[in-house]
């Protein structure tokens, strides 16, 4: 799963079982059991199995309607530009999100490791060797682990470690951030590559025919 769509996948669950109600949300749950036996903190995560039987129960442009409205309570998508675009924007409006990625980025042995992740891929070990965050090994991991569950970094792949293992590299998931304040309203401009862009499942299945 991508950095964008881990860090999107938390909230669609709570904004479509508030949204929609529990009747509905659980008319959801069940087809999902039925269709592929998962739960809905599954679904979330493998977008475009929620989006089949959202489409199956509302219909094709209801069911886009519907996740466009869910998308919009945590991201502006007008700042999304067209798809030939190197670059792409991604505007996070979305209150606790954006506390959320300000409390990471405030941290100064996080942003120790976003500035060493500009080299491309790496393993946890080059990360730790180069960012001189001055942690013990447990606390790094975990700092770590808290990017890639918040959607900032994400997971590429494997690579053979010093000790003839294969161990996990990672990647930033965005080339910049910026804080915006608008009327008291605080919203992050999230740049990032229009390949990382593609990779997402949740925004090309919503904006799939945009």
């Amino acid at each position: 799963m991508t950095g964008i769509d881990s860090m999107l996948s938390q909230h669609i669950k709570k904004i479509l079982e508030t949204q929609l109600g529990k009747k509905i949300a659980s008319k959801i749950k069940q087809e999902l059991h039925l269709w592929y036996q998962i739960d809905l903190d599954d679904a979330v995560t493998q977008f475009e199995k929620l989006d089949r039987v959202l489409t199956e129960i509302y219909g094709k442009s209801s069911a886009k309607s519907l996740e466009k409205r869910f998308l919009k309570l945590i991201i502006d998508a007008n700042s999304i530009k067209n798809r030939s675009y190197q670059y792409q924007t991604i505007t996070v409006t979305e209150p606790q999100l954006v506390q959320t990625v300000l409390t990471v980025i405030e941290d100064e042995s996080f942003r120790k490791i976003f500035r060493v992740m500009t080299k491309g891929d790496l393993s946890f070990e080059k990360i730790l060797e180069i960012s001189d965050i001055g942690l013990t090994r447990a606390s790094a991991y975990r700092k770590m682990e808290s990017l890639v569950k918040t959607g900032l970094i994400m997971e590429t792949g494997y690579i053979m470690g010093d000790n003839g293992r294969k161990v996990k590299t990672y990647k930033k998931t965005f080339d910049g951030i910026d804080i915006r304040l608008n009327r008291g309203a605080v919203s992050l401009m999230m740049t990032i590559n229009n390949e990382t862009f593609q990779d997402s499942v949740i925004l090309n299945t919503v904006f799939a025919s945009s």
